[in-house]
């Protein structure tokens, strides 16, 4: 052999497979490829356009706005639920004896 193998296998165009028959067959890089044993002609559809990526998918972007100072101070607002609870508990009185 002169050619290497995949220069040959270059020669002989795409792989096909027949809609009609369910042949095998390389196109030759003839358009439109013709089955060689049902002499129907397959015509490539022509390629779709490319993709872009959405820009309204994925994670919002951070806004340009400003925060506000409250929300920008390292201190958080002290947390009155748990204060409430700490003042029934002395309200009650726990020495008091519970109405029954």
């Amino acid at each position: 052999m002169d050619k290497p193998l995949h220069i040959l296998q270059a020669d002989r165009g795409k792989k096909r497979l027949c809609q009609e028959c369910g042949t095998r067959y390389y196109d030759l890089s003839r358009q439109p490829a013709v089955c060689p044993k049902c002499g129907v002609e397959h015509v490539e559809p022509p390629p779709a356009p490319p993709r872009r990526p959405s820009r309204s998918g994925g994670w919002p972007r951070p806004s340009a706005a400003p925060l506000p100072d409250h929300a920008s101070s390292e201190e958080s607002p002290p947390d009155e639920t748990e204060d409430r609870s700490e003042d029934e508990d002395e309200d009650r009185g726990e020495d008091e004896p519970a109405e029954m």
